[in-house]
């Protein structure tokens, strides 16, 4: 108890007092939605990190707004030529179907431009009106045109791949994969 008439502790428990509080503590200015006036704060007004990525009436991802996921096509091969597939679904309408690029495991692009796809597959990004795959692992996928992907269709709602085998006629049944991340951002 003798602690407490200490001056020493009187100032540290004045001092955790206002650190807890905050700044609102120490001006006396706390805004609350019942200070402001309907209308008031636009989007415009906001940072961008604070903008909304999609139109809420729509659902359509706004110009610049950037998605992000990853993908993954596996599947069982006892000969060459099995095909396995994936789908890609955007949370939010595109205004327009992207374009196609892929990133190989070297950084390289498969298909479409690098300078379009300016992430990696551990942070993908995507420029405006395009849709980038980074590769990050293949096992007994088949090379192809496409580095060993095919497109089904894609539109503005998303992409349907598919990878095949490359495994020759064997005894056993064995794995074939392909994954990595994706990035694309609206026009």
């Amino acid at each position: 108890m003798s602690s407490f008439r200490n001056p020493a502790m009187a100032v540290s428990i004045v001092a955790l007092v206002v650190a807890v509080a905050g700044g609102a503590f120490a001006t006396g200015a706390v805004i609350s939605g019942a200070s402001l006036q309907n209308g008031s704060v636009t989007v415009n007004k906001l940072a961008p990190t604070a903008q909304p990525i999609a139109d809420p009436l729509t659902g359509q991802l706004h110009a610049g707004g950037t998605l992000r996921g990853m993908w993954n096509i596996e599947g069982w091969a006892d000969k060459k030529g099995r095909i396995a597939g994936e789908t890609i679904s955007y949370p939010f309408r595109l205004a327009h179907t992207p374009t196609l690029n892929v990133i190989g495991i070297g950084g390289g692009a498969v298909v479409g431009s690098r300078t379009h796809c300016p992430g990696t597959s551990m942070n993908p990004q995507a420029r405006r009106g395009n849709l980038c795959l980074y590769e990050i692992e293949r096992h007994e996928i088949a090379n192809g045109p496409a580095g060993g992907l095919e497109f089904f269709h894609q539109t503005a709602e998303g992409i349907i791949l598919a990878a095949q085998s490359s495994q020759a006629t064997a005894p056993t049944v064995d794995a074939f994969w392909i994954d990595g991340a994706w990035a694309v951002t609206g026009s």
